[in-house]
């Protein structure tokens, strides 16, 4: 009875990892596809004239759906990896990282974009702020997912 739990624990574990690969790869793909949503309800052009944008809080609401998804799957990845470092897969480390590194890219995306579609001057500036504030988001995220690990590694000793 008991090995045949352990071997459910390796299935699940190794499913883990590669999820959370899986959305770390999503991540860079729904963030090409941000940017055609971004074509799509008006808020970014290809190079024409910007005075035809959405602007302000209406173009930040128009973004939102792509802003969401791309953070949720970003995240999801991050998850992933947090629940297979907890059952003690020995790749997860390298998986958390990395899921890690995609969802401050995909925070600064949307941090930046939002500066930019709100603001006309000085949107860079606010970016480079709200990127810090980004920055330490993820780290309190990662540090939270390395504690939970660490704690999955008690509780199966």
């Amino acid at each position: 009875m008991g090995m045949s739990r352990d071997i459910r624990t390796s299935e699940a574990t190794e499913r883990d990892v590669k999820l959370a690969w899986l959305f770390f790869a999503g991540t860079f793909v729904v963030l090409i596809l941000n940017g055609v949503w971004s074509l799509f309800v008006g808020t970014a052009s290809m190079g024409g004239d910007e005075s035809d944008l959405v602007q302000g809080w209406a173009g930040v609401l128009r973004n939102s759906p792509a802003y969401l998804l791309l953070v949720i799957v970003a995240l999801l990845g991050v998850w992933f990896a947090t629940s297979a470092g907890a059952r003690g897969s020995a790749r997860a480390n390298a998986a958390l990282i990395a899921t890690s590194l995609a969802l401050l890219l995909a925070l600064a995306s949307v941090t930046r974009d939002v500066a930019e579609v709100v603001m006309t001057t000085r949107a860079a500036t606010v970016a480079w702020i709200a990127f810090v504030a980004d920055v330490v988001l993820v780290g309190l995220v990662h540090v939270a997912a390395r504690r939970r690990i660490k704690q999955g590694h008690l509780d199966g000793a």
